[in-house]
């Protein structure tokens, strides 16, 4: 454990002894945009055990999914700022309202604590000849050409997928599909010759990771930059609340939320547990939480341009 964070427990410790006795004193929910029993699912509930202990009070799940992650985000813009209810936030809040599929904006939320990183990954089979960047390229240069499956042409893969092949100048075929089961089923069939979607290190057992997209090392896998492919993409959660919590709390409330949170986020059972799946986490400041999310809006958007997606 860094200096850094065992700086951010001993303040979170004060905290919650000058402020514990007044918030929170009734349970706290966390929206989860997406169904029972996913990755999503499977961090707040682990974020929900640990802050439970912290904070004295219940901290419970509900899950809301549907709608491209958009039905989840929309309850959580319209519940009350009171502190009670968070949404552990996926990337779709920078990109829905990019595409104008949404009435809100990425800043209308109030953001609390995060981040948490899923690295897209270049994944083919086990007895596939492509066994590195430079044989997809080349296949990609032949006349039967290859194919790439990956998220519909609105989900972060497709977005990796098409910032991938940008970066590798290559003509890669890329094929939709519709949830990550339905990818890695193209894949294991030969549907297609390779995949991009989100690292984890639950594969098939036919399935390899060639590289992942991101700028940390995780587990030893190989990562694209390390060929000559510096790119850094893929999906992540942040916690935010619902829009003008930071007006409606006292900066004592917010920082209750923020410093119990970044305590579960630096704790060794949540990292262990993050690394040990494929997930990679970053604790940010609050006013550097919003510089985050505009970096992110700047890497989609010309990727968004690109596919159509927006004007």
């Amino acid at each position: 454990m860094t200096n850094y964070m065992k700086l951010i427990i001993i303040i979170s410790a004060l905290f919650l002894a000058a402020w514990g006795d007044d918030f929170p004193e009734d349970p706290i929910t966390i929206i989860v945009p997406a169904a029972v029993g996913g990755v999503s699912d499977t961090i707040a509930k682990n974020i929900a055990a640990e802050a439970s202990q912290l904070l004295g009070v219940e901290v419970t799940v509900k899950n809301i999914p549907g709608v491209s992650n958009a039905a989840g985000l929309n309850r959580a813009f319209r519940e009350d700022p009171d502190g009670y209810t968070l949404v552990l936030a996926p990337t779709e809040v920078v990109t829905l309202p990019l595409m104008g599929r949404v009435e809100w904006k990425t800043n209308d939320f109030t953001p609390i604590a995060g981040v948490i990183h899923m690295p897209a990954a270049l994944m083919v089979r086990k007895d596939s000849s492509l066994d590195n960047i430079s044989a997809i390229v080349a296949k990609s240069e032949t006349p039967d050409g290859i194919n790439i499956g990956s998220s519909s042409m609105s989900g972060v893969w497709y977005q990796a997928a098409t910032a991938f092949t940008d970066s590798v100048k290559a003509k890669l075929t890329l094929k939709q599909f519709s949830d990550s089961l339905k990818i890695y089923n193209a894949l294991t069939t030969g549907a297609v010759d390779a995949i991009i979607a989100g690292y984890t290190t639950q594969l098939p057992d036919n399935v390899k990771v060639l590289c992942i997209m991101s700028d940390t090392e995780i587990l030893d896998v190989p990562r694209c930059k390390d060929y000559g492919v510096n790119i850094s993409a893929g999906t992540w959660w942040m916690l935010m609340a619902p829009p003008e919590t930071q007006e409606e709390l006292d900066p004592e409330e917010i920082a209750v939320l923020y410093d119990t949170f970044s305590e579960v986020l630096t704790s060794g059972r949540f990292q262990t547990f993050l690394v040990s799946n494929g997930l990679v986490p970053e604790l940010i400041r609050p006013h550097r939480l919003g510089d985050f999310l505009n970096k992110q809006a700047s890497f989609f958007t010309p990727l968004l341009k690109e596919n159509y997606l927006l004007d």
